[in-house]
């Protein structure tokens, strides 16, 4: 689509922004004008699972705490080698681009949809 990078970010900045008070709003809405919404009887069966997933959370880092999970020897230790991968992974795709600067733009011109 060629859609200017600063009109795109701009557009997912101001798309969060909105998102983030339409989903309060109808958050609250639901608080107040659905009756018994977070209860097991609630007749169109809604139920609140997020406070049990926030819950969880915030006893696996303030109870339990990152060092006893991402320490080594630990389950989710390996998780932490893909932050170092992430970091690195983008450098030789940028120096590829910057020495063949043509080669996506001409695999893409001769097909036909474009």
């Amino acid at each position: 689509m060629k859609i200017p990078p600063r009109l795109m970010f701009m557009a997912q900045v101001i798309a969060t922004f909105v998102s983030c008070f339409v989903v309060v709003g109808v958050q609250a809405w639901m608080f107040e004008n659905i009756p018994d919404l977070c209860s097991p009887e609630q007749a169109d069966k809604f139920t609140c699972p997020n406070v049990n997933v926030f819950g969880t959370a915030s006893l696996i880092w303030g109870g339990i705490g990152p060092a006893r999970q991402f320490s080594p020897g630990q389950l989710y230790y390996p998780l932490l080698w893909f932050f170092l991968i992430g970091a690195i992974l983008p450098f030789p795709f940028y120096f590829a681009s910057r020495k063949w600067p043509q080669s996506v733009g001409e695999v893409y011109s001769n097909h036909p949809f474009v």
